[in-house]
């Protein structure tokens, strides 16, 4: 508790200072490029996935049940997958939510940074660091440093975390550019799952380089990656490398009917009536889990022996990533805070998505009042849906 008002308290002193006191100004950016129109000489780029439009494919009637401040944004656009490297780039992170990557001139990379507005990525001239005054010198690296920074979701929540910055190994890997000697900027590394990721891919304490506390870095060769995902609009690659990568040996018959239990969740979409849902549950054969002590093996596990498989919307659904196609799934929500993303992660996986509504306990009106909304369970109706999808 001690360090995590520490660290808070240091962020906010930091920021202050950055936004009131110029220094270090030889620092600010002096606008904005796009990533082809770099100097070929200090830039190299690996294209791995041309430009291509994604389309979500959700029941119409799911798509009206959305909320009003997460509505599906069915159709999109995006700058394909690719890895850019830049000679004596630069990243500085203005906080948790935005960073930039620089050029050697001195010009943010429009689809290599991240600025986050209003339930969406804004364009690079809206990041912050155009509105920071005070400037910390960047910390130098020799070799490559390959960023999986991606928002500040990634910091604190699984599911961001899983979708957004684990992929971008992938990419990395698939350059060519990836070798022992590469150091890794991460959003953070104090949650368990975090540290848990890092190390199977065999990135060790030394070549981390934690966001946390070093907020602008220079090196020889800066690599980052395109985006993973927008709108909540997940490419089925990043899906099925996630379940190659964590799923050795998937189980080929998925016999096990499991509910993931909220009982682990501190103040955050807190269920009614979970025990008399879980004894109904049991009374079919479910088993009743709770994620949060299981390692990530332990989690995929769970997932992939399903055959069945519900769940209160949250963030260990996440590990749908890990399920057998053909998997059932039941994803219930507060009827306050409905959104698509795991839905479009079935998709992805080809699992077998329903959902449900219930009724909530408390109101939201953007989607951070939504993670605290709490449900109250008709049992009766939770069974009901139950036996349809056993018979």
């Amino acid at each position: 508790m001690i360090k995590r008002i520490k660290r808070r308290l240091t962020s906010e002193l930091r920021q202050f200072f950055q936004a009131n006191i110029p220094f270090n100004r030889k620092y600010k950016p002096k606008g904005t490029v796009h990533v082809r129109r770099l100097n070929d000489e200090k830039t190299k780029f690996f294209e791995l996935n041309p430009p291509y439009s994604s389309e979500l494919k959700l029941d119409p009637e799911f798509v009206d049940s959305c909320s009003p401040y997460i509505k599906p944004v069915m159709k999109i656009q995006t700058h394909g997958d690719f890895v850019s490297g830049l000679k004596n780039g630069r990243m500085y992170c203005a906080n948790g939510s935005h960073f930039a990557t620089i050029s050697e001139e001195g010009y943010v990379i429009e689809e290599l940074s991240f600025q986050w507005g209003n339930e969406r990525i804004d364009e690079a001239k809206d990041n912050e660091i155009f509105k920071t005054k005070g400037f910390v010198k960047p910390k130098m690296y020799k070799g490559k440093v390959f960023s999986l920074m991606s928002g500040g979701g990634a910091k604190y929540f699984l599911y961001h975390w899983m979708l957004e910055t684990v992929p971008k190994m992938y990419l990395f890997q698939q350059s060519g550019e990836m070798d022992k000697d590469s150091y890794f900027i991460v959003p953070n590394q104090r949650m368990q799952y975090q540290k848990q990721f890092l190390n199977h891919f065999g990135i060790d304490d030394h070549h981390i380089i934690d966001e946390e506390n070093i907020h602008h870095i220079q090196a020889d060769w800066l690599f980052v990656s395109s985006h993973i995902k927008f709108y909540d609009h997940h490419s089925k690659w990043s899906c099925d490398f996630l379940y190659r990568s964590i799923v050795p040996n998937p189980i080929k018959e998925p016999k096990k009917r499991i509910y993931i239990s909220r009982g682990d969740a501190k103040n955050k979409r807190t269920v009614m009536n979970e025990a008399e849902l879980e004894k109904m549950l049991q009374s079919h054969g479910f088993e009743i889990v709770m994620l949060s002590p299981l390692s990530i093996y332990e989690k995929a596990a769970v997932f992939n022996s399903a055959s069945i498989l519900v769940g209160v919307h949250g963030g260990g659904l996440a590990n749908l990533v890990y399920c057998e196609p053909g998997t059932k799934v039941l994803e219930i929500f507060p009827d306050a805070y409905v959104r698509h993303a795991y839905y479009d992660i079935a998709d992805k996986r080809s699992l077998q998505y329903e959902y449900l509504l219930l009724p909530s306990i408390g109101a939201a009106t953007n989607a951070i009042e939504g993670q605290h909304v709490g449900l109250d369970l008709d049992v009766d109706l939770v069974e009901n849906r139950i036996l349809k999808m056993l018979a």
